[in-house]
């Protein structure tokens, strides 16, 4: 249930943005024109949000007793890359006994298994189910996807006042999805939320001169669910022509079972 809950909160912030602009004031303060300081505080301009990668550690939690005062970590390596549409996603597990890989050309899925050093699955076409879970996590994995939203003109935004805990709320209307984000004195964004679920931001640092999150941590319905810990950040990379292709996949495949 916990997994379809958040296939559903990360879809719902991947939806498509409306298609004209409307600014909108609240206590007469331009809530679009603040969303702007948003982005110049995270020196994060248009052209460094279309291809990017970036490397973490992915911590679910889970109980280890029947009482459920231990919880135990499952920790498992993931790397993204995204330029425009297309993606790879590569997730292993801590041993390295198991390793998926997803790529999407921007039109087409494909999806790689490899377990125990054989190909459980080589370069195989996702169906759409799959490829929209895959794609909503890739869509939430860190906060550069949700500053590429901030920069669309088509985006809707009001200012909602400041928080008990001095933060400054937003509420962003992308498409026909309400979400709210919270940001610092520095208009740097420390939280995310949307229904019941919530993502909270953390450990600033500097990359290429952008301030990017190197903490992210969700929770459901205020249950911690799982968090990120990013090794790695890296702004405009430089992709082959056949990075996100089947061919590719396939060929990395064969490489890793050999």
């Amino acid at each position: 249930m916990k997994k379809l809950f958040l296939a559903v909160f990360f879809t719902s912030l991947i939806s498509a943005g409306l298609s004209t602009q409307f600014p909108v004031k609240s206590n007469g303060v331009d809530g679009t024109a603040l969303i702007g300081e948003v982005r110049r505080a995270h020196n994060a301009p248009r052209r460094d949000l279309s291809a990017w990668t970036a490397d973490a550690v992915r911590l679910s939690y889970y109980s280890a007793d029947p009482g459920g005062e231990f919880p135990g970590v499952f920790a498992r390596r993931v790397s993204v890359s995204v330029l425009g549409d297309a993606f790879k996603r590569d997730k292993t597990d801590p041993l390295g006994v198991r390793r998926e890989i997803d790529v999407f050309d921007g039109r087409v899925a494909h999806h790689s298994v490899i377990e125990g050093g054989r190909a459980v699955e080589d370069a195989a076409e996702t169906q759409e189910p799959q490829l929209r879970a895959i794609e909503s996590t890739v869509k939430a994995f860190g906060l550069i996807p949700f500053l590429k939203q901030l920069a669309d003109p088509a985006v809707r935004v009001v200012y909602s006042g400041q928080t008990a805990e001095t933060l400054d709320k937003f509420e962003v209307r992308t498409g026909n999805v309400r979400w709210a984000l919270f940001t610092d004195k520095k208009r740097l964004i420390r939280r995310v939320e949307i229904g019941s679920a919530a993502i909270e931001f953390g450990d600033y640092r500097s990359v290429d001169g952008s301030q990017l999150p190197f903490s992210e941590k969700v929770s459901v319905e205020g249950r911690h669910a799982f968090e990120l810990v990013f090794t790695e950040i890296n702004l405009n990379p430089a992709f082959s022509p056949d990075y996100f292709s089947r061919e590719a996949l396939h060929k990395e495949t064969v490489r890793q079972v050999r």
